[in-house]
């Protein structure tokens, strides 16, 4: 970078943002941006993501572009930067008439520095010629990897943006970010979006002062309202919405209700909200919740993240576990293995199988998600460290962080390997999972 934009990178970063030094990585990305080459960006939770596009976004000569998955993100987003000063819009389906009048208003007038959007915005032909004629300097995906996870079904519209920026008359910069994306994942965004050569900056994913513990139990619920009378914010990642909410009415039973609530995407958007600043203020002290909750919500005070039930790969895993401990004190993820979670798991994709029948891609597609969770078993229960393990899926080496249950005390699976869980029939999982989770427990609510 020249000395002059460097000196000007500076002086953003102090009068704007109000930081007197980059981050570890932060520094690489806006260079990289500047300079207007495309990048990609993998960077844990709570490492400063954003920073790293929006400043030079307020250094370039256009506006910037930032398709964003979630209205509360873009919403978010762009008060932060009003905040600091800096000229940012929102243009969301929720908004009244006037407010969209008012949003393209000033977004023609050419003083806007930040715009966010969805990637549905980008499908109108009317914001498609407004984006033509403003050229944008930089085109920012957020979440990226919503690209391949929501793209084929979900929100097809992802699969668009790649059009949307060969529509533009002078090409862009491409900023992907995302805080988890494994080395498959990385190449099908970086080809998705139609990235050219772009640089690729990594940081380790998982955050040292997480502490990952692998929890065969006989009576998860019994764990539960154990770790819960400990004290301190937590989450519970179940796998359903019906899980998420028998769980949560249990909880509110054992524990004071008001400190216990419930979230995911099948409540209205203003009780998920209200629910999500209860929890952010600390009048909900533990929340139960699908992976409908986390993206774009920062809450730097989670002690502890327990999965109830298998997550359906290890990015998922890896994802939802990094909500805890973004203020970086010591905070626990557990993953608690009971016999009724790996029911449920061959349950569910026996039975979609056999529905899919004569589908070979369909069935290619669940068989996939099956594997994806045998490899979460073996690094939960066969790793010699599991932040290690989960690390090598993303294609990083770390050393042993010597915290974790598989550095404390290795488990080691009696009678065949991970997949017999899924192959054996129900009575031999039982008569299995019995003799070697009792032979780990001292008691029904404790774990290695």
């Amino acid at each position: 970078m020249k000395p002059l934009l460097k000196q000007q990178c500076l002086r953003t970063l102090s009068s704007v943002f109000g930081l007197s030094d980059f981050r570890p990585g932060q520094k690489k990305a806006v260079e990289t941006l500047l300079q207007g080459r495309d990048l990609f960006c993998l960077f844990p939770t709570g490492a400063g993501k954003s920073l790293c596009y929006q400043l030079p976004a307020v250094l370039m000569e256009r506006i910037t572009l930032v398709v964003s998955p979630l209205i509360s993100l873009m919403r978010d987003q762009a008060s932060s930067l009003q905040a600091k000063g800096i000229p940012a819009l929102c243009l969301d389906s929720l908004q009244t008439e006037w407010e969209q009048t008012e949003a393209m208003a000033i977004l023609r007038s050419g003083t806007a520095k930040l715009l966010y959007v969805s990637p549905e915005r980008l499908l109108s032909p009317a914001f498609v010629r407004i984006c033509q004629e403003l050229s944008p300097s930089m085109v920012v995906v957020d979440e990226a990897h919503c690209v391949l996870q929501w793209g084929e079904h979900f929100r097809p519209a992802y699969n668009r943006i790649a059009a949307f920026i060969y529509s533009l008359p002078n090409r862009p910069v491409l900023c992907a970010m995302t805080a988890t994306a494994d080395r498959k994942m990385r190449r099908g965004i970086i080809q998705n979006l139609g990235m050219k050569r772009p640089a690729v900056l990594t940081l380790p994913l998982l955050r040292e002062n997480l502490i990952y513990q692998a929890v065969p139990v006989l009576d998860s619920r019994g764990w539960l309202l154990s770790q819960a009378e400990q004290g301190g914010k937590g989450v519970v990642f179940c796998r359903t919405r019906k899980a998420c909410e028998q769980l949560g009415k249990w909880l509110m039973k054992a524990l004071p209700a008001e400190a216990v609530g419930v979230y995911h995407a099948g409540m209205e958007r203003g009780d998920r909200l209200r629910m999500q600043e209860d929890f952010i203020s600390g009048r909900t002290r533990i929340l139960v919740a699908t992976s409908a909750f986390g993206m774009g919500v920062d809450v730097p005070d989670i002690r502890w993240v327990v999965h109830d039930s298998l997550p359906d790969t290890i990015t998922d895993w890896a994802q939802q576990s990094g909500r805890a401990g973004r203020d970086g004190r010591p905070s626990k993820c557990v993953l608690l293995i009971s016999e009724d979670a790996l029911n449920s798991s061959r349950l569910y994709y026996a039975r979609h199988r056999i529905q899919l029948k004569g589908k070979p891609l369909r069935r290619l597609f669940l068989y996939r998600d099956w594997t994806d969770q045998k490899k979460v078993l073996k690094a939960a229960l066969q790793a010699r460290c599991i932040p290690q393990a989960i690390g090598a899926s993303f294609g990083q080496r770390l050393p042993r962080c010597g915290r974790c249950s598989a550095c404390r005390s290795r488990i080691h699976l009696p009678g065949g390997t991970v997949p017999n869980l899924f192959t054996g029939s129900e009575r031999e999982l039982h008569e299995w999972w019995t003799a070697f989770a009792g032979k780990k427990l001292s008691g029904s609510h404790k774990g290695v």
